[in-house]
């Protein structure tokens, strides 16, 4: 399988030791390099071209492989998967108190709705009680009235 990147003029060089004496001076002004580290040799990849193409195509073909970036933007990309997985543990994190506070006040909402109908039920007692002790009023006042009018007679 091809570069199926737009860049053109494409060539690699496999190095052993450094890179400076197998790149001629002149031409490490007009390529732009990229080093990757495969077991014991150091695969070099130069693009040719002028700088528009250079600008335009920020990746660099590495023959059957997906594309690669440069040290320095393998690093930035470390850098922000990194700081990512950061956010995602202290979101995670958040997340974690604030189900784990909003649990605690579930448990302190039902047992102030169990206070609650306690109450609500003695309350029920304290009404039908008075309402009972009402009605003995009542039938009371009858009977005084009752007797008083007997006694008037």
């Amino acid at each position: 399988m091809g570069c199926t990147d737009p860049c053109h003029g494409m060539e690699v060089y496999k190095l052993r030791d450094s890179l400076g004496p197998t790149i001629p001076a002149d031409r490490r002004a007009h390529c732009s390099v990229f080093d990757i580290t495969r077991g014991q040799e150091i695969v070099q990849y130069l693009k040719r071209g002028d700088t528009e193409q250079e600008t335009r195509c920020s990746f660099q073909c590495i023959r059957d492989e997906t594309n690669v970036l440069s040290r320095k933007q393998q690093n930035v990309m470390n850098q922000i998967k990194e700081t990512k997985m950061a956010q995602e543990a202290l979101w995670k994190c958040k997340v974690a108190e604030g189900k784990a506070e909003r649990d605690v006040l579930k448990m302190e909402r039902d047992a102030l709705k169990t206070e609650r109908d306690v109450i609500k039920t003695e309350l029920d007692m304290i009404k039908t009680e008075r309402d009972g002790l009402l009605a003995k009023i009542a039938r009371l006042k009858r009977t005084l009235m009752l007797i008083v009018t007997n006694m008037l007679m």
